[in-house]
């Protein structure tokens, strides 16, 4: 198959929620995520990322209140470290303004 010719896999899309933690798209999601991390089973030097936000969805709002303090920059990298298990790198597409105390 060809999961074996494969690097990485990047898994689109999860998203921040209200409260600044990482949550998947849809429901199913989860599902899908434990079948593409299965591949490594057979491809142990597979990586797995997780691509959150994306153009176009509405998060650039949600990534600038996220980044707007440090509290709920916490809350977010927390939420990551536990969202990922088994995954191995992510992928944050931000799109829109950063907001000023960021520069």
């Amino acid at each position: 198959p060809i999961v074996g010719t494969l690097d990485q896999i990047m898994y689109a899309f999860a998203y921040i929620d209200e409260s600044n933690r990482l949550t998947t798209v849809e429901q199913r999601d989860l599902d899908f995520y434990q079948q593409v991390l299965a591949y490594k089973k057979d491809n142990p030097n597979l990586k797995v990322l997780i691509s959150v936000g994306g153009h176009g969805n509405g998060q650039s709002a949600t990534f600038s209140r996220m980044a707007s303090s440090s509290s709920s920059r916490q809350t977010f990298i927390r939420s990551c470290i536990s969202y990922m298990k088994n995954m191995d790198s992510m992928a944050l597409i931000w799109t829109g303004s950063i907001p000023a105390a960021l520069i």
